[in-house]
Protein backbone atom coordinates (compact mmCIF):
# COMPACT_ATOMS: atom_id res chain seq x y z
CA UNK A 1 0.00 0.00 0.00
CA UNK A 2 0.91 3.68 0.02
CA UNK A 3 2.10 3.34 3.62
CA UNK A 4 4.64 0.68 2.65
CA UNK A 5 2.50 -2.24 3.72
CA UNK A 6 2.14 -5.41 1.70
CA UNK A 7 0.00 -8.50 1.94
CA UNK A 8 1.60 -11.85 1.22
CA UNK A 9 -0.04 -15.24 1.45
CA UNK A 10 2.25 -18.12 2.30
CA UNK A 11 0.82 -21.58 1.70
CA UNK A 12 3.31 -23.51 3.83
CA UNK A 13 4.38 -23.33 7.45
CA UNK A 14 8.05 -22.81 8.11
CA UNK A 15 10.82 -20.25 8.33
CA UNK A 16 11.15 -17.61 5.63
CA UNK A 17 13.87 -15.07 4.91
CA UNK A 18 12.33 -11.66 4.29
CA UNK A 19 14.05 -8.88 2.32
CA UNK A 20 12.76 -5.42 1.44
CA UNK A 21 14.47 -2.63 -0.45
CA UNK A 22 13.60 0.95 -1.33
CA UNK A 23 15.71 3.26 -3.50
CA UNK A 24 15.66 6.11 -0.94
CA UNK A 25 14.89 4.48 2.42
CA UNK A 26 17.31 1.58 2.32
CA UNK A 27 17.07 -2.13 3.05
CA UNK A 28 15.69 -4.47 5.69
CA UNK A 29 16.18 -8.17 6.28
CA UNK A 30 14.52 -10.52 8.69
CA UNK A 31 13.31 -14.02 9.49
CA UNK A 32 9.65 -14.93 9.64
CA UNK A 33 8.27 -18.04 11.31
CA UNK A 34 4.88 -19.11 9.94
CA UNK A 35 2.99 -21.43 12.26
CA UNK A 36 -0.33 -23.24 11.93
CA UNK A 37 -2.32 -20.05 12.55
CA UNK A 38 -0.26 -18.01 10.10
CA UNK A 39 1.12 -14.56 10.91
CA UNK A 40 -1.11 -11.54 11.43
CA UNK A 41 1.45 -8.76 11.51
CA UNK A 42 5.14 -8.67 10.68
CA UNK A 43 7.15 -5.46 10.50
CA UNK A 44 10.48 -4.63 8.91
CA UNK A 45 12.23 -1.32 9.46
CA UNK A 46 14.16 0.02 6.49
CA UNK A 47 17.64 1.33 7.16
CA UNK A 48 20.00 3.08 4.75
CA UNK A 49 22.65 0.54 5.69
CA UNK A 50 26.36 1.28 5.63
CA UNK A 51 28.91 1.82 2.91
CA UNK A 52 31.75 -0.49 2.06
CA UNK A 53 34.40 1.04 -0.19
CA UNK A 54 38.09 0.68 -0.72
CA UNK A 55 40.75 -0.92 -2.87
CA UNK A 56 41.17 -4.51 -3.92
CA UNK A 57 44.62 -5.97 -4.43
CA UNK A 58 45.36 -8.92 -6.68
CA UNK A 59 48.11 -11.51 -6.27
CA UNK A 60 51.04 -11.12 -8.66
CA UNK A 61 50.05 -14.16 -10.75
CA UNK A 62 46.60 -12.66 -11.60
CA UNK A 63 46.05 -10.25 -14.52
CA UNK A 64 47.23 -6.83 -13.29
CA UNK A 65 45.64 -4.49 -15.85
CA UNK A 66 42.16 -5.19 -17.14
CA UNK A 67 38.71 -3.67 -17.54
CA UNK A 68 37.07 -7.09 -17.34
CA UNK A 69 36.59 -7.62 -13.60
CA UNK A 70 33.42 -8.67 -11.84
CA UNK A 71 33.19 -8.41 -8.04
CA UNK A 72 30.42 -10.26 -6.21
CA UNK A 73 29.63 -10.03 -2.49
CA UNK A 74 27.79 -12.72 -0.57
CA UNK A 75 26.99 -13.06 3.12
CA UNK A 76 27.37 -16.47 4.78
CA UNK A 77 24.60 -15.57 7.27
CA UNK A 78 22.14 -14.76 4.44
CA UNK A 79 22.27 -17.28 1.56
CA UNK A 80 19.85 -15.14 -0.48
CA UNK A 81 22.08 -12.05 -0.45
CA UNK A 82 24.25 -11.14 -3.44
CA UNK A 83 25.50 -7.78 -4.66
CA UNK A 84 27.89 -7.20 -7.54
CA UNK A 85 29.68 -4.61 -9.66
CA UNK A 86 32.05 -4.38 -12.59
CA UNK A 87 35.37 -2.60 -12.13
CA UNK A 88 38.75 -1.85 -13.66
CA UNK A 89 42.10 -3.03 -12.32
CA UNK A 90 45.36 -1.20 -12.97
CA UNK A 91 48.68 -2.27 -11.49
CA UNK A 92 46.95 -5.07 -9.57
CA UNK A 93 44.61 -2.66 -7.75
CA UNK A 94 41.07 -1.49 -8.30
CA UNK A 95 38.57 0.73 -6.45
CA UNK A 96 35.16 -0.57 -5.40
CA UNK A 97 32.10 0.76 -3.58
CA UNK A 98 28.91 -0.84 -2.26
CA UNK A 99 26.17 0.99 -0.34
CA UNK A 100 23.20 -0.19 1.69
CA UNK A 101 24.95 -3.13 3.35
CA UNK A 102 24.22 -4.44 6.81
CA UNK A 103 27.12 -4.96 9.22
CA UNK A 104 28.48 -8.52 9.30
CA UNK A 105 30.72 -11.03 7.56
CA UNK A 106 31.04 -11.08 3.78
CA UNK A 107 32.77 -13.12 1.11
CA UNK A 108 34.03 -11.27 -1.97
CA UNK A 109 34.51 -13.29 -5.16
CA UNK A 110 36.43 -11.58 -7.93
CA UNK A 111 36.41 -12.84 -11.49
CA UNK A 112 39.31 -11.45 -13.53
CA UNK A 113 39.29 -12.73 -17.09
CA UNK A 114 39.63 -16.52 -16.55
CA UNK A 115 40.86 -16.23 -12.93
CA UNK A 116 38.63 -16.66 -9.88
CA UNK A 117 39.79 -15.07 -6.62
CA UNK A 118 38.31 -14.80 -3.10
CA UNK A 119 38.62 -12.61 -0.01
CA UNK A 120 36.63 -12.40 3.22
CA UNK A 121 35.99 -9.45 5.51
CA UNK A 122 33.78 -8.22 8.33
CA UNK A 123 31.93 -4.93 7.94
CA UNK A 124 31.55 -2.98 11.22
CA UNK A 125 28.37 -1.15 12.28
CA UNK A 126 29.70 2.18 10.99
CA UNK A 127 30.76 0.77 7.60
CA UNK A 128 34.20 1.07 6.09
CA UNK A 129 35.28 3.60 3.48
CA UNK A 130 38.93 2.53 3.32
CA UNK A 131 38.80 -1.26 3.22
CA UNK A 132 41.68 -3.08 1.54
CA UNK A 133 40.77 -6.50 0.19
CA UNK A 134 43.65 -8.87 -0.55
CA UNK A 135 42.53 -11.61 -2.90
CA UNK A 136 43.86 -15.16 -3.14
CA UNK A 137 43.25 -17.92 -5.65
CA UNK A 138 39.86 -19.48 -5.01
CA UNK A 139 39.80 -23.12 -3.94
CA UNK A 140 37.76 -25.15 -6.43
Amino acid sequence: GRDGSARVELAHRGRYSVFATHAELGVARGELEVGEGGVEDYRLTLSPGVECAGTLRLPSDAPQDTERCFLMLSAPADPEFQMSCRLKVAGGRGPFRFAGLTPGKYTADLYVESTSLRASFELPEWGDGALELFFEAREQ
